[in-house]
C-alpha cells in the first residue's frame, strides 16, 4: 500500500500541482463548432485582405426596420398628394363646374346692357371653385352707371350679380359732347329715361376740368331739384354762373356758391313782387347774397 502512495505521487506532474483541475460546473461552455469557423474565416479574411494591401472587406448589412418603415411613409405621403393633384385638376376641368351666361342670373340692371356686364365679369368658361365674389364685384363696381354691386356664388356653377345704378341727374352739355352724370360725378349710359336737368356749359371746358367746381356745381343742383322742381333747364357761364330762366322771360343769376336753397326760395318771391309791380326786368341777380335780390 505505501509502494502504491508513492507511486501515485510520483506519476503527478508539476503542472497539476500548481492548477488543480477545475470542476465540470466551473469550465466554460465549449464554443459551437459553426461559430468558431466563422470567426476563423473572418480572420483569414482580414489577415489575407492586410497581407495584399487591401482594405479589409466589410459586412454587408439590411437596412433597419425604423428605416424600412420611414420610407414607406414617404413613399405613401407622395402617392397621396400626387393623387390629390390628379382629382383637382380633374374637378377644375369637370363641365358640370363650369359658369356660363345660362348659369348667370343678373338683377338690377336697367340702363347698362347686361351682355356688357357678363362680359367685363370675367367668369365665363371657369369653374366656379376659382372664383372670388369680391373680386367680381372689384370688376363690375369699374362699369360707367354701377353705384352698388354683390355677387354670389352657387355650387354647382350658378352667379348671382345683384346691382344698383346710378340714377342721372343731368344730361351735361359741354357745347362738344354731352354726358350723364349723376349726383356724385359719375357717369351714367345715354339710355332709358332722360335725366331731370339739363346743364349747359358755356365755359369752354373751364368747368368740367376743376374737379372741385364741378362738384359744387353739381351739389347745387341737387339743391335746386328739391327746392324747385319745376326748374329743367339751367346754364352756366364765366359771369353768371349757375343761372336759369323762368317762364316770366328773365334769368336768375345764382353764381357758384351761397345757400343755393336760400337764393332759389328768394328768387321765387322776388319774382312775385316783380310780377305784382308790373315790372320787366331781364336779370334777377342773386350772385352774392342769399338775402337781397336786385333786378334790372
Amino acid at each position: 500500500m505505501a509502494g502504491r502512495g508513492k507511486a501515485k505521487d510520483a506519476g503527478k506532474t508539476e503542472a497539476d500541482e500548481v492548477q488543480p483541475r477545475q470542476p465540470a460546473w466551473r469550465q466554460p461552455p465549449a464554443k459551437p463548432r459553426k461559430r468558431a469557423k466563422q470567426r476563423t474565416y473572418s480572420a483569414t479574411q482580414r489577415s489575407a485582405g492586410s497581407s495584399r494591401g487591401q482594405a479589409p472587406l466589410k459586412a454587408l448589412s439590411l437596412p433597419g426596420r425604423d428605416t424600412v418603415l420611414t420610407w414607406l411613409r414617404a413613399g405613401a405621403l407622395i402617392l397621396a398628394v400626387a393623387g390629390v393633384a390628379a382629382g383637382l385638376v380633374y374637378l377644375l376641368q369637370w363641365p358640370l363646374l363650369k359658369v356660363g351666361p345660362h348659369s348667370t342670373l343678373i338683377g338690377g340692371a336697367k340702363r347698362i346692357d347686361t351682355g356688357a356686364l357678363y362680359e367685363r365679369s370675367e367668369i365665363d368658361g371657369r369653374s366656379i371653385l376659382v372664383l372670388r365674389s369680391d373680386q367680381i364685384e372689384a370688376r363690375l363696381r369699374e362699369v360707367p352707371g354701377v353705384a352698388r354691386v354683390e355677387a354670389h356664388l352657387r355650387l354647382p356653377n350658378q352667379v348671382i350679380i345683384d346691382l344698383v345704378e346710378h340714377s342721372p341727374l343731368v344730361a351735361w352739355n359741354a357745347m362738344t359732347n354731352t354726358v350723364w352724370l349723376a349726383a356724385d360725378g359719375a357717369e351714367v349710359p345715354q339710355s332709358g329715361a332722360l335725366p331731370p336737368l339739363q346743364l349747359v356749359d358755356q365755359s369752354g371746358g373751364r368747368l368740367m376740368g376743376n374737379p372741385a367746381l364741378k362738384k359744387l356745381i353739381l351739389e347745387n343742383l341737387v339743391t335746386l331739384r328739391e327746392t324747385n322742381p319745376e326748374i329743367s333747364e339751367l346754364y352756366y357761364g364765366d359771369t353768371q354762373g349757375l343761372y336759369y330762366r323762368t317762364p316770366q322771360g328773365w334769368d336768375v343769376w345764382l353764381g357758384e356758391s351761397g345757400a343755393m336753397r336760400d337764393k332759389v326760395t328768394l328768387a321765387m318771391a322776388a319774382g312775385r313782387d316783380i310780377e305784382r309791380s308790373g315790372a320787366r326786368p331781364r336779370v334777377i341777380d342773386l350772385r352774392h347774397s342769399d338775402r337781397k335780390a336786385m333786378w334790372w
